[in-house]
């Protein structure tokens, strides 16, 4: 079944959201179901792999952060810096952190991505 990406850079699926790439915002991506597991497709590209026993909606809710945009365009988020550009100085964005990902969504279809893993040092 085909769904379309929200501004939020998730799909719907039974009344449960799942969290996709923001580069996908707006555009058709397949969802193929079986048993308890959703596959999220673009094309021949697997974007993910989610249990649909899991409340995925609660878990996004919990992680929606905002940040002011600092006058050098950066955003200060769980010690680290985004750069996010000197055009947003001053505006108050939302934050998303999903695994190893953080996500800044700068407009209602634009979205920056930042990988952080866990070896990354955090800047002070």
């Amino acid at each position: 079944m085909e769904r379309k990406v929200h501004r939020n850079a998730t799909v719907s699926y039974g009344r449960n959201p799942y969290p996709v790439d923001p580069k996908y915002i707006g555009e058709k991506v397949e969802l193929r179901v079986l048993d308890n597991t959703v596959r999220i497709f673009h094309g021949a590209a697997k974007l993910g792999t989610f249990d649909s026993r899991i409340d995925w909606r609660e878990r996004l809710l919990r992680r929606i952060h905002q940040r002011q945009v600092k006058r050098d365009g950066t955003i200060r988020f769980q010690g680290r810096r985004f750069r996010v550009g000197t055009r947003l100085a001053g505006r108050r964005m939302e934050l998303l952190r999903h695994g190893n990902e953080v996500r800044v969504y700068l407009s209602s279809n634009e979205a920056k991505t930042f990988k952080v893993g866990r070896g990354t040092p955090r800047r002070r």
